[in-house]
């Protein structure tokens, strides 16, 4: 298995800001590992006009604290051409998925990036054609945790 950086949806975010498991506690052992988190600013947007549409003042400070350790990645051409080639080749089969997740996945394929969503089906088709890589911390453990459980299992069996 290789182990690639992820790209966050924002039901996953949602996840960790409620300290729901296993995806807080993951998250946590990725932030340590990796010193950040990658967002969309699909992700960015969302999360911040729910807080806001909700009158979650608190939220929206604890969300704003949240970006100091999150890169957002802003759309730019290459992420467009990639969702525009995504959305060409699914429509005629009518596998279409929201805007906002082609967006989300675009982002992830240009920037080299899995997707972690609970939301799985959400991407299925994405992945189906484009071999979009899709987590699910809900559900499966996390690559780069597979991958620290193969390098000691390596090392217990070289010595």
């Amino acid at each position: 298995m290789i182990e690639t950086p992820c790209l966050l949806d924002t039901d996953t975010l949602s996840y960790i800001f409620k300290g729901r498991e296993p995806v807080h506690t993951v998250s946590l052992h990725y932030l340590q590992r990796y010193e950040e988190f990658s967002i969309s600013c699909i992700t960015f947007y969302e999360c911040l006009r729910g807080h806001l549409a909700n009158n979650a003042t608190k939220r929206v400070d604890d969300f704003y604290s949240f970006l100091m350790f999150a890169d957002i990645i802003y759309l730019d051409r290459p992420i467009i051409e990639m969702a525009a080639e995504i959305y060409g080749r699914l429509k005629p089969q009518g596998v279409l998925p929201g805007d906002a997740d082609i967006l989300i996945a675009a982002t992830a394929l240009v920037r080299g990036k899995s997707v972690v969503t609970n939301n799985e089906k959400h991407y299925a088709a994405i992945h189906e054609h484009f071999a979009l890589d899709v987590e699910n911390w809900m559900t499966q453990k996390a690559s780069f945790l597979q991958q620290d459980e193969e390098n000691t299992q390596e090392g217990i069996r070289e010595e």
